[in-house]
């Protein structure tokens, strides 16, 4: 790699992550706040009931998403339904858990956005 490849990797890195060469120590922020409305969409989150699973959960439940959480533990879905409806602001579609027996091929509508928090956690485990 030579130096002026180098040198554009380097000035590339400051503006992505400053948006100022001269502030390049920045880094941009982002919140939940940010997330745009979901009405009318539909959310299944794997792992739902606790951690990143719940987090997301929330999050979109407030930004009016029509979230289910599929959990394997009837309980744990139930509480975290319970918990995520009496933190959220919005509301306006709810929460649902589904309890689903193995073999069980029912239905639980089209779905607009699948998180795996599986797959998300496996990536940064420590």
């Amino acid at each position: 790699m030579g130096i002026l490849t180098r040198l554009s990797y380097m000035w590339q890195q400051f503006i992505n992550h400053g948006g100022n060469p001269l502030v390049f120590w920045r880094r941009p922020t982002w919140s939940v706040d940010q997330i745009p409305d979901h009405s009318d969409k539909a959310v299944l989150i794997t792992r739902g009931n606790s951690g990143t699973g719940y987090a997301t959960a929330l999050a979109l439940y407030n930004a009016g998403a029509n979230v289910t959480i599929a959990c394997r533990s009837l309980v744990r879905a139930q509480e975290a339904a319970e918990d995520i409806k009496k933190n959220g602001d919005r509301g306006t579609w709810g929460v649902r858990y589904i309890e689903r027996a193995p073999g069980d091929e029912s239905k639980v509508g089209s779905i607009h956005i699948l998180i795996s928090i599986e797959h998300a956690t496996k990536e940064y485990e420590r």
